[in-house]
C-alpha cells in the first residue's frame, strides 16, 4: 500500500483510488530510461515525471476507496501478493511510448508476463469482493 506520488494528476480533486501497479525500482535499467526521458517530459503540459521509486505499470485501477473499505482491499493485496510469490519477475523491456491524457505510456515486453499478474489481480479481486463488484 502506497500513498499518491502524483503533485498534478487526471483525477478528480479529492477522490482517492485503489491501483495495482508492478513497480520496477529492482530494475535499474528502466530508472537510467526515465532519468534519459527527465528533460523531454518536463513540461506543463505533462503531468510531473514519476520518481524512480513509483515507476511502474498500472495492472488494475479498482475503483475509490468509497467502493472499497481499506480492509477489504487489503484481503485481495494479500491474496494477490500470494499468488505473485509464485511468479518469477522478469527484466522487462520496453518499446514505443504514446502520451495518455498527459501520461507517457510504454509499451512493456514480454506482454504475457503483465497478464500474469493481471490474472493474479483480477482472480483475488473476484475471490475477495465478488464477481458483481469485481467487474
Amino acid at each position: 500500500m502506497a500513498q499518491d506520488h502524483f503533485v498534478r494528476h487526471n483525477h478528480q480533486e479529492g477522490v482517492v483510488d485503489w491501483n495495482f501497479n508492478v513497480t520496477f525500482v529492482d530494475q535499474p535499467s528502466v530508472a537510467a530510461m526515465a532519468e534519459a526521458y527527465r528533460s523531454l517530459l518536463t513540461k506543463t503540459y505533462f503531468y510531473d515525471p514519476i520518481p524512480p521509486r513509483w515507476l511502474h505499470a498500472t495492472i488494475l485501477r479498482v475503483g475509490t476507496i468509497d467502493q472499497y473499505p481499506e480492509a477489504e482491499m487489503l484481503k485481495v493485496a494479500e491474496s494477490v501478493q500470494e499468488r505473485l510469490n509464485k511468479i518469477k519477475l522478469p527484466q522487462f523491456q520496453f518499446g514505443n511510448f504514446k502520451i495518455i491524457h498527459g501520461n507517457v505510456t510504454f509499451a512493456i515486453e514480454p506482454e504475457e508476463e503483465l497478464e500474469k499478474r493481471y490474472l493474479a489481480v483480477t482472480e483475488s479481486l473476484e475471490e475477495g469482493v465478488g464477481r458483481e463488484r469485481a467487474t
